[in-house]
């Protein structure tokens, strides 16, 4: 019986998604693979789970199986008008062709990462005094008294996803808390590759997929209740589709506009992970005013339609949590600066560079946690200068470089200082983009795309 609800658990944030992508997209779907819609869907779904389970509190619902059930079939029946003649998209017009031996066994490798991903979240046990502290015992609170409970200034996301699996079987068993995060670990793999096939080929596509699959960290991170993996998912895949944005837009616009619906979407629901998510969306939208602000003379007013309403239905996915939270996070790092200058002002700039630097190379070069992928990234910039800074690749590269900036500025001028020495921080920090740096150095190590957009 157990094992029945664990399913109904999973089924129902995939169905929320269907639904909801399907009435966003509407006819736009058929620019997505068949896998690719499933894997947005499903993480579609889980925000709108959790935006159910966020807003049920507010009328004095208890957070219960029943509840959230209830509540999320009277959301598919309200979706169902503007959905339901594009469900047919999400069922395989056909059957993929054999392929090669090379593709069946890099798959195959695939799949075993993913196994291990799965067996890592599902059977650990609880582990870790972050998880402990900062979500499990809120989870718990969550669990016991069907009311949720969040730490501090962090976002409601983790908590809420964390919840939903013992909520859904009655029973208090931490090893279920990750539940979702080994399908979010398939979802990023699946649109990774989906993104890089439409411009390569499937064998090229695979082999980086196997590459992002492998990185010991990513893998790692993506088995536990640490919420670092759901921020790299978010915010990577909204990266990526910002990316195709930039890459398609002389292709079709349409389709273009497409991928920029879906990176809008999931860049904002990156806010409801991490409190970081907020300044990840400034340096993608920095990135995407800066490209149309390039194109401004040529875009047509039935693209600043579109683009206003995309800017609607970011504002739409973000303002719910930002409102509830006061708007207390665009203070939070203004006032860790302050800090940090009043409790070390013995140390000065130099004498942090000093610490810094050598303790961010030794972990991005020296360490096992990234394998080759830093090297990679340095060797794609310096052996193709001219695909590397010129658009749309210059695009990932303004934004990799912004996320360091991003880094260096919290650990030499906030209170993050102190945790400088401690290398999990950091590399969990580089973990919310390190997808983003792996697909820069697929699509510029290419020697030839083999397929238009």
């Amino acid at each position: 019986m157990m094992y029945f609800k664990l399913a109904i658990a999973i089924f129902i944030p995939f169905l929320l998604g269907v639904f909801g992508i399907s009435a966003i997209l509407r006819e736009r779907l058929q620019f997505f693979a068949y896998f690719e819609r499933l894997a947005i869907a499903f993480a579609i779904g889980v925000w709108i789970l959790v935006l159910i389970m966020f807003s049920l509190p507010f009328i004095k619902v208890p957070l219960t199986f029943l509840n959230i059930s209830l509540t999320a079939s009277l959301f598919l029946i309200g979706l169902a008008p503007f959905s339901l003649k594009f469900l047919n998209y999400f069922l395989p017009k056909s059957w993929p062709k054999p392929k090669n031996f090379c593709f069946y066994l890099i798959l195959f490798l695939i799949a075993i990462k993913v196994l291990f991903v799965f067996w890592s979240a599902l059977l650990k046990p609880m582990i870790g005094p972050d998880i402990i502290r900062c979500y499990a015992l809120s989870v718990k609170h969550t669990f016991l008294n069907k009311v949720p409970l969040y730490s501090g200034h962090k976002p409601p996301l983790p908590f809420l996803i964390e919840s939903w699996p013992v909520i859904s079987v009655g029973v208090w068993i931490d090893t279920l808390l990750p539940l979702l995060y080994p399908f979010m670990y398939l979802s990023l793999l699946t649109i990774f590759y989906s993104c890089l096939k439409r411009s390569f080929s499937e064998l090229y596509a695979l082999f980086f997929t196997f590459l992002l699959a492998s990185i010991p960290f990513l893998l790692f991170h993506a088995g536990t209740a640490y919420v670092d993996f759901p921020q790299a998912f978010y915010y990577s895949a909204a990266t990526i589709y910002f990316f195709q944005f930039v890459k398609g837009y002389k292709f079709s616009k349409n389709k273009a506009y497409s991928m920029l619906i879906l990176g809008t979407a999931f860049l904002g629901m990156s806010i409801w992970v991490k409190k970081s998510g907020l300044y990840y969306a400034g340096i993608n939208i920095f990135v995407l005013l800066s490209f149309l602000a390039l194109r401004w003379k040529s875009i047509q007013k039935v693209e600043w339609l579109s683009l206003t309403k995309i800017a609607l239905l970011f504002m739409g996915i973000v303002l719910p949590w930002l409102v509830y939270h006061k708007f207390l996070t665009l203070g939070f790092y203004s006032s860790q600066v302050i800090s940090s200058l009043e409790t070390w002002p013995y140390l000065s700039l130099l004498t942090r560079n000093m610490v810094i630097f050598p303790v961010a190379s030794r972990n991005m070069f020296l360490e096992g946690h990234w394998q080759l992928l830093w090297t990679l990234f340095l060797a794609a910039l310096i052996l193709f200068p001219k695909k590397s800074f010129s658009l749309p690749n210059f695009a990932l590269v303004i934004i990799v470089f912004l996320q360091l900036i991003a880094l260096y500025t919290l650990f030499g001028y906030t209170n993050l200082f102190r945790f400088i020495l401690d290398d999990s921080l950091l590399n969990r920090l580089m973990l919310h983009f390190a997808p983003v740096v792996l697909y820069f150095c697929a699509e510029t190590c290419s020697f030839k795309e083999e397929k238009g957009q």
